[in-house]
């Protein structure tokens, strides 16, 4: 599944988070900090934070923290009335009801997708947790609905949304339903905003990111859009313009969010084969006060209208505004 992957890039990977506890962690006073709220476990992370801080040394926080996700993921399996487990890797655990051996897949493939994207970042990110990163893998759609309502008071997501990456207390990746290949795309996906995540990143070169990973984890050809479709995108952002997809708006219409994630895949795909050597500090340094213009001229010494160029020909495709701070 991975040869594709282990060709392209030779792995740096992330220091493994450590699988030996050595911290003895008073599971009462843990378990006081993680109230049931409409019908699952909400730990207070604010509270744990300042717990782990008071009474863990600094060297031992990973190790403390992961123990806290995986006795938080546990008490969420106690709960569920399908045959769930909990499963633990180098730097994620794995919260499903799939078997045993699914689940080793499972987290398999997530530690090659973190592999290659520390390896695009150039191996300077860190996680944005502080521990394993949780993954929650719902059978039940009704049982995901019933856990991100939530985060979701007054805005649930569409129901076509199966997947999520929650940054909200300690970030994890929520998902269900999905199988098979379309499974492992939502994940890649989800693995590469949590990667990204305490980037300033603009959301075009964060999605792009995202699905870039998800097409190369697989060893897929670059997908190419046929001529006609080529075609409706210059007619399409000739008539909007790109700062909407530039500083990210584009991406939540209904009506027009296809092409901003196709146009973002594209750049980024050319980003990469084009200007390979410092993509790593393009993705590290762009901003979403200006959607990246000032790192593609550090970076690449070109703007942002001329990366655009590469696929939809001659245009006015510069920004016309700088987000205020």
């Amino acid at each position: 599944m991975f040869r594709f992957l282990k060709k392209l890039i030779p792995f740096r990977r992330r220091a493994a988070r450590p699988a030996v506890r050595h911290v003895e962690l008073d599971t009462t006073l843990l378990d006081a900090r993680m109230p049931m709220l409409q019908d699952y476990p909400r730990p207070d992370w604010d509270s744990i934070d300042t717990w782990i801080g008071n009474r863990v040394k600094p060297h031992d926080h990973a190790d403390a923290y992961t123990q806290t996700a995986a006795r938080w993921l546990g008490h969420i399996k106690s709960g569920l009335a399908a045959k769930y487990a909990v499963h633990e890797s180098e730097n994620f655990l794995l919260l499903t009801a799939q078997s045993p051996r699914k689940a080793r897949r499972m987290l398999r493939l997530v530690e090659a997708a973190d592999a290659f994207l520390l390896n695009m970042l150039g191996g300077n990110v860190d996680a944005p947790q502080k521990g394993k990163l949780p993954i929650l893998y719902f059978a039940s759609a009704t049982d995901y609905d019933n856990y991100i309502a939530y985060y979701f008071p007054h805005d649930p997501p569409p129901p076509e949304i199966t997947g999520l990456f929650i940054q909200d207390g300690y970030p994890h990746i929520v998902l269900h339903g999905r199988r098979g290949y379309e499974l492992d795309a939502l994940l890649v996906h989800k693995i590469a905003h949590a990667v990204t995540a305490d980037l300033n990143m603009p959301r075009w070169l964060d999605e792009g990111v995202a699905l870039v990973t998800e097409d190369l984890v697989y060893g897929a050809a670059p997908a190419r859009i046929p001529a006609a479709r080529k075609k409706q995108h210059v007619a399409f952002w000739s008539e909007q313009g790109l700062d909407a997809f530039w500083y990210g708006e584009m991406f939540t219409r209904d009506t027009a969010h296809q092409f901003a994630f196709e146009l973002a895949e594209l750049l980024m795909r050319d980003l990469m084969a084009r200007r390979t050597a410092r993509v790593s500090h393009f993705l590290l340094n762009a901003a979403q006060e200006d959607a990246g213009a000032a790192a593609a001229e550090s970076c690449f010494h070109t703007t942002l209208g001329a990366l655009a160029s590469t696929f939809l020909g001659s245009g006015n495709w510069e920004p016309g505004r700088i987000r205020p701070r």
